[in-house]
């Protein structure tokens, strides 16, 4: 098989809101990208959007609740969830705080987590889930003073964060 990039010509059509900076986007099911957050032009969203990618249309679901305005933020998807964290809010200011959108009930809540405290606030930070054993991973980013290179991971199951010292880098 040859992989490549393709533009689907109808691309505009179905409900996309144009271009969009400092969002994330987060693959759910076998045919959904879901968007949420970032800024267009000046201001700042939390809007949530998903593009099929069967027939590549875009809408914009109603949602329960509302996760808080940001941009630079993270994101993943462990079943029929998806997770932000951290970012940098509609203030300005750096976060660390986790939310989570539930797919079965398109509502929005904060994540109250235990264990170790929770990653530092930060932005540009990397995460992904897995699926297997339902851990979330949190890695590196900027604290507003320097790049971090850390790793903190949250097991969804108990909620409880923990942050390994790593070697190598």
């Amino acid at each position: 098989d040859t992989f490549h990039w393709e533009k689907p010509s109808n691309q505009r059509k179905g409900g996309g809101s144009g271009w969009r900076s400092g969002h994330t986007g987060t693959g759910i099911a076998k045919n959904k990208l879901v968007t949420f957050g970032g800024r267009w032009g000046n201001a700042m969203t939390n809007e949530v959007q998903i593009f099929n990618t069967d027939s590549l249309k875009w809408i914009t679901p109603a949602v329960k609740g509302a996760c808080d305005h940001r941009e630079y933020h993270a994101s993943c998807a462990i079943r029929e969830k998806v997770y932000v964290m951290g970012g940098v809010s509609e203030e300005g200011d750096l976060t660390s705080d986790l939310w989570l959108l539930d797919f079965d009930t398109m509502q929005w809540s904060v994540v109250s987590t235990y264990g170790q405290a929770a990653p530092r606030p930060r932005r540009g930070h990397a995460m992904c889930g897995s699926e297997v054993d339902r851990k979330i991973i949190v890695c590196g980013g900027f604290d507003g003073d320097s790049h971090l290179m850390d790793v903190c991971i949250l097991e969804t199951d108990r909620l409880t964060w923990s942050c390994p010292s790593t070697t190598g880098m």
